[in-house]
């Protein structure tokens, strides 16, 4: 007689390790596999991140880092969740996607009237990065003992801009 496998329902967002075995030791849920959540959100901008006037890029209550190399931002990220970051509060922007939703946030910037704050500027050299092959994380940091973990992380490899958006502030980390 054979026994059917139950396999755990495959949910949007997670991803499975499945082992062979053998169908005497099959159950509910096979030996070996495993429901894993992803240590990093894809990212895809949303008007929540973008400021009320000229629309560019001001994702407050979170910071923004740029690394060298893709290798040490995914490591980063990785290593946040040992420091009380949810998978959900971590995106890993690679630099395609920065270049192709970030960066036109800045088109309209000084539209109607030029911007007293700092925010297109800043956009400008996350390009200026991106074009480099530079990759970032957004991450949310909403008080500054969240940002001081993070950055303890990040320090850990060579980044090359870090920067946390506050209420009105765009504050170098």
């Amino acid at each position: 007689m054979h026994r059917r496998a139950r396999w755990p329902q495959q949910l949007p967002g997670f991803s499975y390790i499945c082992i062979r075995v053998p169908l005497l030791l099959l159950q509910p849920r096979p030996a070996g596999c495993e429901q894993r959540k992803p240590a990093m959100k894809n990212f895809a901008l949303d008007s929540s991140m973008t400021a009320a006037i000229g629309g560019a890029f001001y994702p407050t209550g979170y910071s923004m880092v740029m690394f060298p190399e893709a290798q040490d931002a995914k490591h980063v990220g990785q290593q946040l969740g040992n420091k009380g970051f949810g998978a959900d509060a971590i995106y890993l922007i690679p630099p395609e996607i920065l270049l192709s939703q970030i960066t036109p946030t800045t088109s309209d910037a000084d539209n109607p009237l030029p911007s007293a704050g700092t925010e297109g500027a800043t956009v400008r050299a996350y390009t200026k990065l991106a074009r480099e092959g530079h990759t970032a994380l957004l991450v949310q940091t909403e008080d500054e003992d969240a940002a001081e973990r993070m950055m303890e992380v990040v320090r850990s490899v060579p980044y090359s801009m870090a920067q946390r958006y506050r209420m009105l502030v765009i504050e170098d980390l």
